[in-house]
């Protein structure tokens, strides 16, 4: 009985570690699902074998075998990808460590293999108020012609 105290209390931590963080993961910031994965499949347009891994978990900021506790300042909610690569080495990093780590790889294209694509139904009015903005039109500027550079024999740049 007592374990399902333990898990039930993990489980209102981890929704409201999600709410408060905008049902985004704590470490790569992106969407993750909770109850229904196919509804997350369809609207992200995720292959179905792949959606697992935006699965919501509750993440320990400090590990409980580090003394870390069940309490609302050390769970946050991470997708499963993030949870499970943090616990991988033998000696994971602090959590500020890990979340730089995740979020340069990200910026490099090189964490999720995954890309996210929200549905157009998702897109907020102002948004797609600016897509559809029609662009300033520029004056005709005279663009003065350029003269032509060739490298000569040993690479300097000779003009003609």
């Amino acid at each position: 009985m007592k374990h399902r105290t333990w898990t039930s209390n993990i489980q209102k931590l981890r929704r409201k570690a999600a709410k408060s963080e905008g049902r985004q993961c704590y470490y790569c910031q992106q969407p993750m699902w909770e109850t229904d994965p196919k509804i997350f499949s369809e609207r992200f347009r995720v292959p179905t074998r792949a959606v697992f891994l935006f699965q919501c978990t509750a993440e320990h900021l400090v590990a409980r075998c580090d003394g870390g506790r069940d309490t609302k300042e050390n769970i946050v909610a991470a997708c499963l990808y993030c949870n499970k690569n943090r616990h991988r080495t033998k000696r994971p990093k602090d959590a500020a460590s890990y979340a730089r780590y995740v979020r340069s790889r990200m910026k490099q294209g090189r964490w999720h293999r995954i890309v996210l694509k929200q549905s157009l139904v998702e897109i907020s009015r102002s948004q797609a108020a600016a897509i559809n903005r029609p662009r300033c039109s520029m004056p005709d500027v005279e663009v003065p012609p350029q003269r032509s550079v060739s490298h000569g024999r040993f690479g300097g740049a000779m003009n003609w």
